[in-house]
């Protein structure tokens, strides 16, 4: 990855950024990481060839524009221009440049112009790949930044929407809890109301088996005590019997003692009799009082049972109302994580929003950009048209010229014919002449050596 030395500097009236000038091997390394090829030939001597192929790489790695798409006419454009064919290269070609004034300007580089891939040198090369290569490295850095929020958003959202179900769920079993609850509340209150009176009744009925069951234990100890005395009582009237039929056996030598001793004894007898009567009478009543004792205290025991009972369906509803609450509650917790997470998207919203305001603003420096540089196309349009106006005109007067040319020539031919006649009819009289001329000059130089002789 690329290192994040990029450095930006808007102004307050036009987009101005300064970056550093990069050294050859750092260009080097930023363009090997970024998988476009350069070799130092390229940067020491650039050719337009080189430079304008590195400028399309650039294109498509930042503007998404590849070279076939730039080499696609606009089809619109090609209907408006007169001959279309003339303008198969220079359409492309001036969409080319567009495209690279545009990321030049966003690069911080506005002086951008045909030069600098036409003609290129040495420093004004390396001073573009900088501009260029710091754009990359702050592309790259708000790129990750920029996919960091939309993955946490999308996340968000997920959990949002996960939420928002659970929460739509709780609130619809909520609802049908209270519906429930609503629709069971005069029976809840009756019940709640009942099992207030029975715990009333269960309080009185525990106070009064408590009492009973000490008056039981009180009557079992009394029984138990009479029992007692009626055994001792019975072996005592058994012992008495036996004494009184030992001693009706005996000889009395005095009847009147021992007739007082029996009577004495039967009176005893009599009275330990009736003791035994009164304790077994005793104890039937207490037997008949521990018999209803129990009656009653299984009737406590059944109220009792149907008091748990009630307070097992008391603790089940309470159960309920219990679960309610926590349901309640999770559904209060989940508003808070809903809310938090409301708030979250909120903030990343915001961000997501700042930096889309950001990149409206360089996208409005392009349009303003465009505009300019349309403005300069319509401009360049109507100078060509002129131009081509005045082609015509000069094609015109070309015809005319080569009209006149022809007629000329024709002429030309015409005098270099006549004028070929005439030379040959002035060779053939010089010729003539020259023979006379010899002629003479032979006769002359006969005369002159017959003279000498």
């Amino acid at each position: 990855m690329m290192s994040n030395r990029y450095v930006t500097t808007p102004s307050k009236s036009a987009p101005q950024y300064s970056f550093p000038i990069l050294s050859p091997d750092e260009i080097f390394q930023c363009l090997g990481e970024l998988q476009i090829p350069f070799s130092e030939d390229y940067l020491r001597k650039p050719s337009a060839e080189s430079v304008r192929a590195l400028f399309e790489q650039f294109l498509e790695l930042l503007m998404g524009s590849s070279k076939e798409e730039l080499s696609q006419p606009v089809f619109g454009a090609v209907d408006v221009i007169s001959y279309p064919e003339l303008h198969e290269d220079s359409i492309p070609f001036l969409a080319f440049h567009r495209r690279m004034q545009k990321l030049m300007t966003a690069c911080g580089v506005p002086d951008f112009c045909m030069n600098d891939y036409a003609k290129p040198d040495y420093q004004r090369l390396r001073r573009l790949l900088s501009a260029v290569i710091n754009l990359a490295k702050f592309r790259e850095e708000r790129l990750i930044r920029f996919q960091d929020l939309n993955n946490s958003s999308e996340a968000l959202l997920e959990r949002k929407h996960a939420l928002a179900k659970t929460n739509a769920s709780l609130k619809a079993e909520i609802d049908l809890y209270n519906k429930k609850v609503e629709a069971e509340r005069p029976q809840s209150e009756a019940l709640e109301k009942k099992t207030s009176n029975l715990a009333s009744e269960l309080q009185e009925l525990h106070e009064k088996q408590s009492k009973l069951q000490s008056d039981i234990r009180k009557l079992k100890a009394e029984v138990s005590e009479l029992g007692e005395k009626a055994a001792s009582l019975r072996v005592k009237v058994l012992h008495k019997e036996q004494e009184v039929g030992r001693y009706e056996s005996m000889v009395v030598s005095s009847p009147e003692r021992v007739r007082k001793e029996i009577e004495d004894q039967q009176e005893q007898l009599e009275y330990d009799r009736e003791q035994i009567v009164s304790m077994e009478r005793r104890t039937r009543e207490l037997q008949n009082r521990v018999s209803g004792l129990q009656v009653c205290e299984t009737d406590v025991h059944m109220g009792i049972t149907v008091m748990e009972e009630c307070e097992r369906e008391m603790d089940r509803s309470k159960f309920q109302l219990q679960l309610v609450r926590d349901r309640k509650q999770a559904i209060s917790v989940a508003e808070s994580e809903l809310r938090r997470l409301e708030n979250q998207e909120s903030y990343l919203k915001r961000q997501v929003q700042s930096s889309e305001e950001r990149v409206s603003r360089i996208q409005k420096q392009i349009s303003d950009r465009e505009l300019e540089v349309q403005a300069t196309y319509e401009k360049l349009q109507n100078d060509r048209t002129v131009a081509e106006r005045e082609r015509a005109a000069v094609e015109s007067r070309i015809a005319q010229n080569e009209k006149l040319v022809s007629q000329t020539s024709d002429k030309k031919a015409k005098l270099g014919a006549e004028f070929e006649a005439e030379l040959e009819s002035s060779t053939e009289a010089y010729r003539k002449l020259e023979d006379q001329v010899v002629k003479y000059h032979r006769q002359l130089f006969t005369h002159m050596q017959e003279a000498r002789v």
